[in-house]
């Protein structure tokens, strides 16, 4: 069949569907990685003919359901430019809830045709317009009939520069909870026209991806609402004097649970600072991808909240003192821990595998040339609960991985060893570990080897199995 390559979702209330829940129809060229932009989606397939004419679409469904989501996603060739046809979808869903587009190439003339149709949309709570190229002029545009129940709205991705950001801030409505501007081009002008606008109940808000400056932080740090639960600030050049400034805010959130630092420019100051001021109630800290050194490691590892389920340090350099600081102070709860390309080298691995929590899920401890000898000792203390293991880049042998395959936690799914100097014996006995020990479900190993190349392994037959020779893709 000749399939659209273009995602078309729609959430659709039927008459005495059971306790009024939605069902999904989604359209996609792609069925292994489909993109679900609501849950519980039915797939529904249009062909290229039905779909690149949209009205066939909405007569589909405009005669038979109340339509109160829709989704359109990837670019795709319609018999009408997408700008002329986005009236047509809000005229025939006046009923819609949730707007959401895509990756299609809508662009200001596009923006300004939905500008002028959002006001048919009265019940419309959640707007996402991802990386739909509207740019400044286009947020304009929509800035002046933003729906006043908004409650989410995503302008990611859309090279929305301070103009924009300051049109928005004029109009943001009062209901809104979640506000997602990542991936655009807002300077510290458009970042301190927002932080005075926000919204009292706003609990998300992504500004990653930025660049907010060292005004646009310090306005922030008086600005933040309370009630923030997430808040992403990464790959903004925030350095320690930004930081210092957010975080004499950071304290005052007591219920923030998600804070993304990620790509910045910390270093140990900055990474002193945030550690005394890191909120009592955080699950997910990521800070990873900056400089924070073992010094700064050392600090934080002082304040890690014990509520603390995601912590990601990955390319920190916390060398093995800092590894160590980490691990004495690693929080019971914590499911996941990166610790990705920190020179930890073996006696910072042995150090955690002294410490790892009972209930840990991932643990990426890649590129650190622990040794043997940190693969020994992780191997005696990788806890029941673990399914993904990442120990590439390493230097272990043969010694190590053997160590690994006799008591790898049948939890395990996914075993990432490559590039390290394992030979056939020690690939042979992670394989046949993987293979044996819960014959029912799917295991990946990855044995890609720049080092010593690994011979025929014939144990590796089991259809539970999957064997890459090749380096993983993440």
């Amino acid at each position: 069949m000749d399939m659209l390559p273009l995602l078309f979702a729609l959430s659709l209330t039927r008459p005495n569907y059971e306790e009024g829940e939605s069902v999904m129809t989604v359209v996609s060229s792609d069925h292994d990685r489909i993109d679900r932009p609501f849950e519980h989606p039915i797939l529904r397939f249009f062909t290229a003919k039905e779909a690149r004419e949209l009205r066939l679409v909405c007569r589909e469904f405009k005669d038979n359901v109340e339509v109160t989501r829709l989704g359109v996603s990837h670019e795709t060739t319609l018999c009408t430019p997408i700008s002329t046809s986005l009236p047509l979808l809000c005229t025939s869903f006046p009923r819609l809830t949730t707007l959401q587009l895509r990756f299609i190439n809508v662009d200001y003339a596009g923006a300004t045709c939905l500008a002028a149709a959002l006001p048919s949309l009265t019940a419309l709570t959640q707007l996402n317009l991802v990386s739909i190229k509207i740019g400044d002029a286009g947020a304009t545009a929509l800035a002046a009939v933003l729906p006043a129940a908004l409650t989410h709205l995503d302008l990611s991705g859309n090279n929305i520069g301070d103009a924009g950001a300051t049109a928005l801030a004029a109009v943001l409505p009062a209901a809104l909870t979640h506000l997602d501007l990542c991936y655009n081009n807002i300077h510290e002008a458009g970042t301190t026209a927002l932080a005075a606008a926000l919204p009292p109940a706003l609990t998300h808000l992504n500004l990653g991806s930025n660049n907010i400056g060292t005004a646009g932080a310090a306005a922030l740090a008086v600005a933040l609402p309370t009630t923030l639960t997430h808040l992403n600030l990464s790959a903004n050049y925030i350095g320690n004097a930004e930081i210092t400034l957010l975080a004499a805010a950071l304290s005052s959130l007591t219920v923030l649970t998600m804070l993304n630092l990620d790509n910045n420019n910390i270093y140990e100051a900055g990474a002193k600072a945030l550690a005394l001021a890191l909120p009592s109630a955080l699950t997910e800290l990521n800070l990873a991808n900056n400089l924070i050194c073992a010094e700064g490691a050392i600090y934080l590892a002082q304040s890690l909240p014990p509520t603390l389920m995601y912590l990601d340090l990955r390319r920190n350099s916390i060398r093995a003192a800092g590894a160590t600081a980490i691990a004495m102070r690693l929080p019971p709860a914590l499911r996941h821990l990166n610790l990705e390309t920190n020179e930890i080298g073996h006696i910072g691995a042995i150090s955690l595998a002294l410490a790892l929590p009972p209930k840990l899920m991932w643990l990426d401890l890649g590129n650190n040339d622990i040794y043997d000898a940190g693969a020994i000792s992780l191997a005696a203390a990788l806890p029941p609960t673990l399914k993904c293991l990442i120990l590439s880049h390493n230097d272990i042998s043969d010694a190590g991985a053997e160590a690994l395959a006799r008591v790898l936690p049948s939890s395990v799914e996914w075993l990432d060893v490559s590039d390290n100097n394992i030979g056939d014996a020690g690939a042979t006995a992670g394989a046949l570990a993987l293979a044996l020990l819960r014959p029912k479900r799917r295991r990946t190993i990855h044995l890609h080897n720049h080092n010593n190349s690994i011979g025929t392994i014939t144990v590796l037959a089991a259809p539970n199995v999957t064997l890459h020779l090749t380096r993983p893709d993440y």
